[in-house]
């Protein structure tokens, strides 16, 4: 066992902890609603991202990521996903609210027999689960060289069998697998990240988290590939002097075909 896989169970244990607290009515209410909130966002992210890629400002990246824009297109998705479920969960709560809801299951939580506080613990399980996921689907993308994460049989468990969920956003997952791979490998060099950049985006098509359509038109508005100049590259390239390294800065603009 990993110390990843240590730290994810110290979550369920501590999740169990929380269940027994508050019993069975509020651990319920929070998953049916935690669940079916996700079940809505992840679809709705999909093609909110499909009207909204074109229009998005696409990030040139630092460090290892650097010139590889197209991992902006798994960025998008993570923070449409995750902004769609804080206001999902925000109406359902003003709905608790005015429908008095809210009162109710807090005075249920005050009177837990022994009985509901056990259910509690059980009803905590799944959860648990689920928050975890979305801890972990954050963990998961591609600007992060968490390798303790992949050492963890349960995250990767927890990312592909929790739910509706998991299926709900496989796009998501086997797309940040795939680029943060080709992120932090040998082969993502300066000479070559265009086509490490070209490859995360067709295996984004293939695992259908876009389109050829789409990277045609990312490409059309010059938003799919970046650069790893810095300030001082564009300098020496005005100047036609050599970087430090010995890799010379002075590059020909080259099309990269994004298709299979």
């Amino acid at each position: 066992m990993s110390i990843y896989d240590g730290l994810v169970i110290l979550i369920l244990v501590f999740g169990l902890f929380l269940g027994y607290q508050r019993g069975f009515l509020k651990q319920t209410v929070d998953f049916v609603v935690l669940l079916i909130t996700m079940i809505i966002a992840s679809p709705l992210s999909k093609l909110l991202c499909k009207l909204l890629y074109p229009v998005l400002p696409f990030f040139n990246f630092s460090g290892d990521a650097k010139g590889l824009k197209a991992i902006n297109l798994i960025v998008w998705r993570l923070i449409i996903y995750f902004l769609l479920i804080a206001i999902i969960l925000l109406i359902v709560r003003r709905i608790f609210i005015k429908l008095k809801w809210a009162a109710k299951i807090r005075d249920a939580i005050v009177d837990a027999n022994f009985v509901s506080k056990i259910l509690g613990i059980i009803m905590s399980v799944p959860l648990t689960i689920i928050v975890l996921y979305n801890v972990l689907i954050i963990v998961n993308v591609p600007l992060i060289n968490f390798s303790l994460k992949d050492e963890s049989a349960l995250s990767k468990f927890v990312l592909e069998k929790t739910l509706i969920v998991s299926s709900e956003n496989k796009d998501l997952y086997l797309s940040s697998n795939y680029a943060r791979k080709q992120v932090f490998s040998k082969a993502n060099t300066d000479e070559n990240f265009e086509n490490i950049n070209a490859k995360i985006a067709n295996n984004m098509v293939k695992n259908n988290l876009t389109t050829d359509e789409m990277l045609e038109e990312l490409e059309d508005k010059d938003k799919l590939l970046g650069t790893r100049y810095t300030v001082i590259d564009e300098i020496e390239d005005e100047t036609g002097v050599t970087s430090p390294t010995g890799y010379n800065t002075t590059h020909e603009h080259t099309t990269t075909e994004y298709r299979d």
